[in-house]
This record gives structure tokens, sequence and C-alpha cells, in this order.
């Protein structure tokens, strides 16, 4: 992973190990955010540990560029690369707020873990060729995850896929729709 300066400069590259990269938080406020890969095995959404990540960015981020803080990833699936970016779309105080929240982090894993498994008992939301949930089955889980985590409307999500950028909300039962930006 890498973090990413306010003027666009990246740190240098942070190693990581199987399934994650701990970023270190004596720089999130040098930074605006940062980014990382996901390997080819696991579940490639944005996890609760990269939702705790882009809270620590906005937490330190001046009052007036809160919403500047984000945290992304990519994605590999066969030859087809997209990325996620989430950003925080709160308060600087809901920032502070969630920040000192004291997630338990273990629990919500195990949470996340299980409930992409109950949707990929769903046919709609499991791609046969993989096994492994669809674009759409992921935007639920993140979804099922803010929900759980107290998030609802205070982070956004965009995908970028084939220099694509699309906007990830979401109606009533937490069924994504996706809008391109301009």
């Amino acid at each position: 992973g890498v973090s990413i300066k306010h003027d666009g400069t990246t740190s240098p590259i942070i190693e990581g190990g199987s399934h994650y990269v701990n970023f270190p938080s004596s720089d999130y406020s040098n930074y605006n955010g940062g980014y990382h890969n996901h390997t080819l095995e696991g579940i490639k959404m944005l996890s609760p540990n990269d939702i705790g990540i882009l809270i620590n960015f906005a937490n330190l981020q001046p009052n007036q560029k809160v919403g500047d803080a984000f945290f992304g990833m990519i994605v590999a699936e066969g030859n087809i690369t997209h990325d996620y970016i989430i950003t925080f779309t709160g308060t600087k105080s809901e920032a502070i707020q969630f920040y000192t929240n004291g997630w338990d982090y273990d629990g919500l894993k195990d949470w996340y873990m299980l409930e992409a498994f109950k949707l990929s008992k769903v046919s709609s939301n499991l791609n046969p060729s993989t096994s492994s949930l669809t674009s759409q089955g992921l935007e639920k889980l993140f979804y099922a995850l803010l929900k759980k985590m107290g998030l609802e409307n205070k982070i956004a999500l965009k995908k970028i896929e084939n220099n694509i950028v699309q906007n990830i909300t979401y109606d009533s039962d937490g069924n994504p729709t996706k809008t391109n930006c301009n």
C-alpha cells in the first residue's frame, strides 16, 4: 500500500502480509488517504479495518478538509481490474466521534466473513465462474457493514472500472445503484 500526501506525492511502499497492510498511524496527519491492493484470495471489498483507516485519515484533516480524506483499493479478478474508493462525508465532530468509538475489529471481521458467506448463498450475488461475490454482492456487503458500524450516509463509495468512475448509492433495502460521475 501507499499513503498519499495533500500534494499527491506518495509514501514509500508499505509492505503488508496476507490480507493486510498496516498503515503507520503517525503518518495520518501528513496524508489525505491511502491505497492498497487486495490479493486474489479473500473478499474483494473494503473491510472493517479499511473503514477504520479512512476514519483515522478523516479525523486528522483540518476542519474544512475532512471530506478530502479517502481510502482505496485495487482488485484484480483474472484479467479485469477495478478500484473501490471510499470518502468520509460526515463532519469533523463526527470523524472525532467515530475515531474514538472503539469498534471491535476482530468481531466485525468475523461478522463480515459470515455476512459475505450469507450473501454468496443468493445466486444473484455469486459469480458462478469464479465462485466469488459479484460486484453487486460486494457492494451489498459494504452497505451492510456501514449499517453495522453506524456509518450509513457518512461514507461514500465509488467504483472505477475501464476509466469510468461511478458513485454507488443504496436504496432502503441496501441494493446498490451506480451513477456515472461527470
